[in-house]
């Protein structure tokens, strides 16, 4: 009965204000993603922290994901929808959920991913007993269909955050960190003209703000990430494009500022990530052979204005042959990467 419902609710409030418990707003931004939407919303409901919001705002979806979410609206007064009149992409929406909310954290969730029940009470406990930390990161798993199906784990990385992003080896993703909410203030949200790689730029961002406090627990995950490909809204070479796009704007932004820190031989990194993406599409018949020469030269675009010496033109030569060729050699990518990184 819904009496009973909202009785255990209100008594959980005043508990949670009676002991001062920290409000959490959990921020989803929402595309088309009804098929998963009702297993996220729920991982939220089953915390066993109560003091909660969740703010979806859904980004002009065309599938039933407004009305998934209305019927969840009825049962749970935490719960609120904004939707967008039109699709503005999801940096927009994540912007616009974090200015409507009131949480002194926050924590952003995927439409499509999970938590696990105990995340907001342990986050929040962490985050109360370090008071300096602008946010603090935590350990993610990976599923495809559902838990335990796949048995990867995202571990935090601290000791070399910021070179990893800048190479495109993510040490965490969107879901890991749960964020002190004046810290988002001060960053000034995402990034509005990033259509991809958003929370790599954000993280980015953060991580090269003067005097920025954070922590890294290693740990059972807390929340999972799906990689299941049923979950993608885009066709490759519409998907592959806009990470093009997204790339030349990583690099414009973070060159100057990693070149007075001595890391800007990282960014090739990043470049090279995405050009093998780009190569694998079209070896795996996703995209067209003019597909591939339009996103070939518009990323090659990209690198200005970093010196694209002989050495490093050989390392992209050869990482297009390899990856182009049906036999792979584990670890060779891998040592392509490393050796288009190298600070000469």
């Amino acid at each position: 009965m819904y009496w009973v419902f909202f009785l255990n609710f209100f008594i959980n409030l005043l508990f949670c204000k009676m002991f001062e418990y920290p409000v959490v707003s959990i921020v989803i931004s929402n595309f088309n993603k009804v098929e998963y939407l009702s297993d996220t919303i729920c991982s939220v409901i089953n915390q066993t922290y109560k003091n909660w919001q969740l703010i979806i705002v859904d980004d002009f979806s065309t599938d039933n994901s407004v009305c998934l979410i209305n019927s969840f609206l009825i049962k749970e007064p935490r719960i609120k929808l904004y939707v967008n009149t039109r699709n503005e992409g999801a940096n927009y929406s994540r912007n616009f959920g974090i200015e409507h909310s009131n949480g002194e954290y926050i924590v952003f969730l995927d439409a499509d991913d999970l938590l696990v029940n105990s995340c907001l009470l342990e986050r929040v406990a962490l985050m109360n007993k370090n008071p300096s930390c602008d946010f603090i990161v935590f350990t993610m798993g990976v599923f495809n269909k559902k838990i335990g199906d796949n048995l990867s784990l995202w571990l935090p990385n601290k000791k070399k955050a910021l070179t990893d992003f800048l190479q495109h080896k993510l040490p965490w993703g969107i879901l890991q960190p749960i964020w002190r909410r004046r810290f988002l203030d001060e960053l000034g949200g995402f990034d509005l003209r990033f259509k991809r790689m958003q929370d790599v730029e954000l993280h980015t961002r953060s991580l090269l703000k003067e005097n920025v406090i954070f922590e890294v627990v290693i740990a059972s995950p807390d929340c999972f990430y799906r990689i299941d490909e049923g979950r993608k809204n885009y066709a490759p070479y519409e998907l592959l494009n806009r990470w093009v796009d997204s790339t030349a704007l990583y690099i414009d932004k973070f060159y100057y500022p990693s070149v007075k820190l001595n890391c800007s031989n990282y960014l090739f990194g990043t470049f090279l990530k995405i050009y093998m993406q780009i190569i694998y599409n079209y070896r795996k018949n996703k995209i067209s052979k003019n597909d591939f020469l339009l996103l070939e030269s518009k990323l090659l675009g990209s690198i200005k204005p970093m010196s694209l010496n002989k050495f490093r033109k050989l390392i992209i030569k050869l990482s297009k042959i390899y990856n182009l060729y049906i036999i792979r050699i584990p670890g060779i990518n891998w040592m392509l990467n490393k050796f288009i990184c190298i600070d000469i």
